[in-house]
């Protein structure tokens, strides 16, 4: 998950800054702030200074809805720590595409990510899942071999 998250870094539209945040920080955060959260799956979590925007991505809304209120939270706290002013900021929760399995919630994240970054709508039907998780080990390897 990491590794994708970090490809995407570079493939942004133009002028747009991206940051990757190792998974284990966000876990970490997660579990100090709310430790009664034992479902752990992945979601996406998008802060857009510019346009005063928290977004919040679940691929499994249903079974996540209290990691939505603590993110929103957590960021709020912590942007207040920065002297943001947050009157105008805005909590928003787009519509995402939904799973219907326990186990693609990672490959959900990665599509809702690369959508996001390129200013996309996020979309992904549930048949494309498996063709994208070719996708995703193609372009992991193909990376693989230009670092070598």
């Amino acid at each position: 998950m990491n590794a994708s998250m970090k490809l995407l870094k570079g493939s942004g539209k133009k002028g747009m800054k991206v940051l990757a945040t190792d998974s284990l920080v966000i876990e970490k955060i997660n579990k100090t702030e709310e430790d009664h959260l034992k479902k752990w799956k992945w979601m996406e979590k998008v802060v857009q200074p510019k346009r005063k925007t928290l977004l919040h991505y679940d691929s499994l809304d249903a079974i996540n809805s209290g990691c939505k209120e603590l993110f929103f939270t957590s960021m709020r706290k912590l942007l207040t720590a920065k002297k943001v002013n947050l009157a105008t900021w805005r909590d928003v929760t787009p519509l995402t595409p939904q799973q219907d399995d326990s186990k693609s919630c990672g490959v959900y994240v990665i599509k809702v990510a690369e959508s996001v970054v390129n200013g996309k709508d996020p979309s992904i039907s549930k048949d494309e899942i498996i063709k994208y998780r070719y996708q995703i080990a193609a372009n992991l390897l193909k990376m693989s071999h230009k670092g070598s």
